[in-house]
C-alpha cells in the first residue's frame, strides 16, 4: 500500500533497487501479513511478463475498485476473457491502425492550437491573470478528449454538443482524487464490499451520478453505430472501437459501453505526459529550440503530420521516450500470482503481491549508468554506417526493454502505438507553434507543487508539542489569527492521506530501525508547507523536530495528569471498543 500510494510513487523501489544492485527479486512485508515481490531486473520481469504471464492477474480488488468508477473492460478483465476482448479490439490498435490515424491527430491538433493561439491573443478565459499564461493540464485535457473519441466513437463525436466538456467534467468528479474518493478506493483494496458500501456513502452519489451520465452518452453513440452498421453494406476502412466490437457479435451494447468508458480516461494520462513535456521543454531553452528548428525543417520537405515525419524525427522521438523513461504513465503497477510459480530460480506461493516499477527500473543507475536521473534525451540519438542519426531503441543500455512504460510482452499496454502516435503530434505542434516557459520554475527551483527535499515554502515557526486534550484546538485557532499555517495531526493526514505514509517511514526508522531516520531535508519535504505542528504523530517526534528547527519556538503546556488522562479517555478510549477493533480488522 506504501509503495501505490505514496508521493512520488517508485522512490522507494529506486532507493531499495540502488541498495541491492544484484538482486533480481526484493521481498518486503506489508502490516506484517503480506508478502510482496519488486521486479528488480529484466530477467524477472520477463518471467512475468512473457515467460509465465498468465500466472499473473491484476488485483481482484484494484480490478473490482476500477470497474466501480468507469465500468469494466480490457483493464480490469482477466483470463479467457481479457484474451477474447485483446483480439477483438486489437487490430484498432496495432501499429498500421496507428499510422492510418495521424492525420487526424494532427489536423486535430492545428486546429485546436490555432483556436488557443487566438484566445490568448484576446485575452480570454484560458488566462485570466497574465497573456501568454496557459495551464497545460486543463488545457490538454480538451484536445485529448477530443482526438479519442473520435477513435473510439468515430464521427458522430464531432456531432455530441460540448462532448470534451461534458466527458471532462464527468470524470473530474469520478477521478478526482479528492478524500471521499481516496477513502473509497482504499475501502475497495482494503474490506469486504458491505463494509465500503457503508463508508463510502457521503460522496458515491455524485460519482454515481456522473458514471451514469457517461453510460447513457455513449451507450446513444453505440446504439446509434450498430443501426448505421446493419443498413450499410460495406465496412469502414478506418474501423472505429464500436465497430470491432460489433463486429464479433458476441458484445452486447452494455459492455461496449463499458470498455469505451475505460478507453477515455486515457486522456488524463495523455494530459500527465504532455505536462511533464512541457516542464522539461521549459527547463532546457537550448533542446526546445534544436527541437523546433528540426520540426520546422521537416514540416517544410515532407508530408505535414504523416506517421512518416513524424517517426523519422531523431530528436522529437529521443525526447518523448526520454519523458517516458523518466515519468512513466504508471510509475508502478502491481500484479498478484494466481497459481504457484516461479520468477527466475526462485519458486513464488499463490497470493503473494508483484510491485513492477517502470519508473524505478528507468532510473537506477546500474542499469542507465550515473547520469540514469538526468534528463539527457540524446542518450536514445545514434549514428548509422553513413553517418545518419536515428533512434536507439536501447537508450545505450543493454536491452530495449530498460525502459518499459507500457510493459511488454503478451500485456503490453494495447494502446501503445496510439498513444504514441499522440504525444509525438502534440509536443511537434506545440513546439512549432509556441514558446515554452515555465512560470517561476527550474530544475533547481520546482513549483510548490513539486518540493523536493530540503526546500521550504514558508519557516517552521512553532513547534506545539503538547498531548491530545491540552488546548491543541485552542492553539490550532491562536495560529490561524497568526496567519500560520498549522500541521495539526491527525486533522491534517485526513485531507493529506499518502502523508500516511511518510510518516510510516518515519516511525518505522525512529522505532524500528527499518531504515535511515528523518533528517532535515525529510521533515522539509513532509512539512514543507507548514509554519507551526501539533498534536499526533509529530509530538512522537519531538525531539527529532527540535533538532531539525532549532530556531522555532516550542509550545508545552501543563495539565493535571488524572484529570487529562480521564478527559483523553472520554474523548478517544471508545474508539478501542471491542467492537470498533473488531470490525476495522
Amino acid at each position: 500500500m506504501r509503495i501505490i500510494c505514496e508521493y512520488n510513487r517508485g522512490r522507494t523501489p529506486l532507493e531499495w533497487i540502488h541498495r541491492y544492485p544484484t538482486a533480481p527479486l526484493i521481498r518486503f512485508r506489508e502490516f506484517g501479513i503480506y508478502n510482496y515481490l519488486v521486479l528488480a531486473d529484466e530477467g524477472a520481469l520477463r518471467d512475468v511478463l512473457v515467460k509465465n504471464s498468465y500466472d499473473f492477474e491484476k488485483p481482484k480488488e484494484v480490478r473490482a475498485a476500477i470497474s466501480g468508477m468507469v465500468g469494466h473492460g480490457l483493464v480490469t478483465s482477466e483470463g479467457p476473457d481479457h484474451r477474447a476482448l485483446r483480439l477483438a479490439i486489437g487490430s484498432g490498435f496495432n501499429i498500421h491502425s496507428a499510422r492510418k490515424f495521424y492525420t487526424v491527430i494532427w489536423q486535430e491538433t492545428r486546429e485546436f492550437l490555432a483556436r488557443l493561439q487566438q484566445d490568448i491573443a484576446k485575452g480570454s478565459s484560458h488566462n485570466p491573470e497574465a497573456d501568454g499564461l496557459i495551464d497545460v493540464n486543463n488545457v490538454f485535457r480538451q484536445l485529448f478528449i477530443n482526438i479519442i473519441g473520435i477513435r473510439l466513437v468515430g464521427d458522430h463525436w464531432r456531432g455530441v454538443p460540448d462532448g470534451a466538456q461534458k466527458v471532462g467534467d464527468a470524470f473530474g468528479k469520478i477521478l478526482e482524487p479528492s478524500l471521499g474518493n481516496i477513502v473509497s478506493f482504499a475501502m475497495y483494496l482494503a474490506c469486504p464490499r458491505w463494509i465500503s458500501s457503508i463508508i463510502s456513502w457521503s460522496n458515491k452519489t455524485a460519482r454515481r451520478a456522473a458514471k451514469d451520465d457517461l453510460h447513457a452518452l455513449f451507450l446513444s453513440l453505440v446504439l446509434l453505430q450498430q443501426q448505421e452498421n446493419a443498413q450499410k453494406e460495406r465496412k469502414s476502412s478506418q474501423p472505429n472501437l464500436i465497430d470491432l466490437m460489433i463486429q464479433r457479435h458476441s458484445y452486447t451494447a452494455d459492455m461496449i459501453t463499458g470498455q469505451i468508458m475505460q478507453d477515455f480516461t486515457s486522456f488524463e494520462l495523455l494530459t500527465f505526459t504532455i505536462s511533464w513535456c512541457c516542464y522539461e521543454l521549459g527547463c532546457d531553452q537550448s533542446f526546445q529550440a534544436r527541437l523546433r528548428r528540426e520540426v520546422k525543417d521537416a514540416l517544410s520537405t515532407k508530408a505535414e503530420g504523416s506517421w512518416s515525419t513524424m517517426e523519422s524525427l531523431p530528436l522529437l522521438n529521443a525526447f518523448c521516450l526520454e519523458v517516458l523513461r523518466l515519468h512513466p504513465i504508471a510509475p508502478v503497477t502491481a500484479r498478484q500470482v494466481i497459481r504457484d510459480t516461479t520468477i527466475g530460480d526462485v519458486k513464488v506461493s499463490r497470493g503473494t503481491g508483484i510491485i513492477i516499477c517502470p519508473y524505478a527500473m528507468g532510473r537506477c543507475s546500474h542499469i542507465w549508468g550515473p547520469r540514469g536521473n538526468e534528463f539527457y534525451p540524446e542518450r536514445w540519438i545514434v549514428r548509422d554506417n553513413h553517418g545518419q542519426t536515428k533512434i536507439d531503441p536501447t537508450g545505450g543500455t543493454s536491452s530495449k526493454h530498460a525502459s518499459h512504460p507500457f510493459l511488454f510482452g503478451r500485456r503490453e499496454c494495447l494502446g501503445k502505438e496510439l498513444v504514441m502516435a499522440q504525444i509525438r503530434c502534440v509536443v511537434a505542434a506545440v513546439t512549432e507553434q509556441f514558446s515554452i516557459e515555465l512560470q517561476g520554475t527550474t530544475r533547481d527551483n520546482p513549483p510548490p507543487s513539486s518540493l523536493q527535499p530540503g526546500e521550504r515554502t514558508v519557516p517552521m515557526e512553532v513547534l506545539h508539542l503538547s498531548m491530545p486534550r491540552t488546548g491543541t484546538v485552542s492553539m490550532q485557532k491562536a495560529l490561524a489569527i497568526l496567519g500560520i499555517r498549522l500541521y495539526h495531526g491527525g486533522g491534517t493526514t485526513l485531507r493529506r492521506p499518502f502523508d500516511t505514509v511518510r510518516w510510516m517511514q518515519a516511525a518505522e526508522a525512529k522505532f524500528n530501525n527499518q531504515g535511515p531516520q528523518f533528517q532535515l531535508a525529510e521533515w522539509n519535504q513532509l512539512l514543507g508547507d507548514f509554519g507551526a505542528v501539533s498534536n499526533m504523530p509529530c509530538i512522537a517526534f519531538a525531539e527529532d523536530l527540535r533538532a531539525a528547527y532549532p530556531e522555532a519556538k516550542v509550545i508545552l503546556i501543563q495539565r493535571d495528569a488524572a484529570s487529562w488522562a480521564e478527559s483523553f479517555r472520554e474523548a478517544f478510549a471508545r474508539l478501542y471498543d471491542w467492537r470498533t477493533v473488531l470490525i476495522a480488522r
